[in-house]
């Protein structure tokens, strides 16, 4: 009997989706390995789990794959990648190819090839960008053996419908088609600003603000709304993928501190001491969207969440916090109101302070004192 799958593989996997593997060998054990593939050419594998299991009645079986990968991924901070099964006996050799994609939860409407072929690594594909917000998108490019060749390349299709409030009140939809050549293949980010966007709009049309707009990379298409409200609140966060995404939330926030310490009694006089000061922030957010009430619960469950408190600032610079507490409840009634509160603080015991340089505006903007 020859070694062979007993398990139907697929070319692609979530995760949450990975099968236990069976085995079927005329040998007394087989060694089991999960590798992940080198990127650029897929010809050299790199052991991450590797274990030898002894055949019963000529079969082995594989439990708890998904685990092992995601555990791994999660170290690693990867959101998809090749993988491959390498069994081997005492005779024989036995090797399955597939990519794994990211997620803990159970995907529903679609499978983890079209996630990687037609979507950016997201769950909503509707959202709201502001003026000084840069979005990340990101999506998986497969391994291609044709572009192994010399003088083959990937090529990279945007394509941009912008919507744009002309100074008369009048509306236009404008396209922009740009292309371009990439090398490389796996995870891909390109990073949305409105003036990019802005960019994409001639001249010709004057003095305009854009509306909305949207962006296709090849298959993968995502809506974004420009919103100008002064109440929003940005906050990075690791999605149900293992990639950033940017949540901006329309909501109101309250500021609590809250101070311990223990005193002595010296004479008359009380001294504290061992003075902590905790400083949360509770968010109360507008109403939402049903796709993204469900969306904003990565937002509070995400292993990591960072806020956006200084323009112009890596993701990976910005201040980390904790969500604390949160509340909530998601209502799919046609016209029901979603709402999000929670509370956060942040990840240091520090607590931060923002300073910002004076600018030449200082000297002429009109002072508004309050309660005039």
């Amino acid at each position: 009997m020859a070694l062979s799958f007993t398990t139907n593989l697929g070319d692609a996997y979530f995760t949450s989706e990975i099968p236990d593997v069976g085995i079927s060998t005329s040998t007394q054990w087989v060694d089991f390995t999960i590798a992940r593939l080198r990127h650029d050419t897929h010809d050299t594998f790199y052991a991450i789990f590797t274990t030898r299991y002894y055949a019963v009645n000529g079969a082995v079986t594989v439990l708890d794959i998904h685990s092992i990968l995601e555990n791994y991924m999660l170290v690693e901070q990867m959101s998809a990648g090749d993988f491959c099964f390498f069994v081997e006996s005492e005779t024989e050799s036995l090797r399955h190819d597939m990519t794994i994609v990211f997620c803990k939860s159970l995907p529903q409407g679609v499978s983890a090839s079209e996630m990687i072929n037609k979507h950016f690594l997201t769950s909503v594909y509707q959202r709201f960008i502001t003026p000084d917000a840069t979005v990340p998108l990101y999506y998986y490019q497969p391994f291609n053996s044709a572009c192994l060749s010399p003088g083959y390349y990937r090529v990279v299709t945007y394509i941009f419908r912008i919507v744009i409030l002309l100074e008369n009140g009048q509306t236009e939809t404008v396209t922009s088609i740009t292309g371009g050549r990439a090398s490389g293949w796996g995870l891909q980010r390109y990073d949305v600003t409105l003036a990019n966007v802005m960019g994409q709009v001639s001249a010709s049309y004057g003095a305009f603000s854009v509306v909305s707009f949207s962006i296709s990379i090849n298959d993968r298409r995502t809506t974004f709304f420009v919103d100008r409200r002064h109440s929003q609140r940005q906050f990075y966060f690791r999605n149900a993928f293992n990639v950033w995404e940017l949540a901006i939330i329309p909501a109101s926030q309250k500021s609590k501190v809250e101070s311990d310490s223990s005193m002595a009694l010296c004479g008359d006089t009380y001294i504290p001491y061992d003075i902590q000061h905790t400083r949360t922030f509770e968010v109360q957010t507008a109403s939402l969207l049903l796709a993204h009430a469900r969306w904003f619960e990565q937002l509070v469950t995400s292993p990591e969440i960072r806020i956006k408190d200084i323009a112009g600032t890596a993701v990976e610079s910005l201040p980390q916090i904790l969500i604390v507490d949160y509340d909530y409840e998601v209502d799919d009634a046609p016209g029901a109101v979603n709402a999000f509160t929670f509370t956060w603080k942040y990840a240091d015991s520090r607590s931060y302070l923002n300073l910002s340089y004076i600018t030449a505006g200082v000297f002429s903007e009109q002072f508004s004192p309050q309660f005039l």
